[in-house]
């Protein structure tokens, strides 16, 4: 690999993890005004059960066409309500989102997924996925009886 296909690996890999970072401290599964909540009539939020999620990469359309090998990616599984929302901290069944979200590669040989444990204030569930070899591969996030997918083409560097 040439010392400029280096650099440019490594400047696409550091602007991929800048703008997932960014989209998740915008808001894209890091919770939100609570009025979005909704209100019952005396002020109290209502919160919504979790019935689904959304995989923010996904969401935010940041994942480009083809990744070169020895990319890391680092993605997050938001908690939906009913109305389609986000379900954010004020929403009892988040810790339980938080831990029961399953990730998998469709091919384990091009793409390793992990789930990263979840912490303090945390409000998506997050994975790392490693591209090591050339090929296609889904990435899919799970929780209950709801699923989103990522499809990505990894090239050889």
């Amino acid at each position: 690999m040439t010392r400029a296909s280096r650099a440019t690996a490594t400047w696409l890999r550091a602007s991929i993890a800048c703008v997932l970072a960014g989209a998740l401290l915008a808001g894209v599964g890091c919770g939100g005004d609570e009025d979005d909540l909704g209100d019952n009539g005396n002020g109290d939020d209502v919160v919504g059960s979790v019935v689904g999620l959304e995989i923010a990469a996904q969401t935010v359309e940041v994942v480009p066409d083809a990744l070169p090998v020895d990319t890391r990616l680092v993605l997050a599984a938001v908690p939906l309500d009913a109305a389609g929302g986000v379900a954010t901290t004020g929403n009892p069944e988040l810790l339980a989102f938080l831990a029961g979200v399953t990730w998998e590669s469709s091919d384990p040989t091009v793409a390793v997924v992990a789930p990263v444990a979840a912490t303090i204030g945390q409000e998506s569930a997050i994975a790392t996925a490693d591209l090591i070899a050339p090929g296609e591969v889904t990435i899919t996030a799970a929780y209950n009886d709801s699923s989103d997918s990522v499809t990505l083409t990894v090239i050889a560097p």
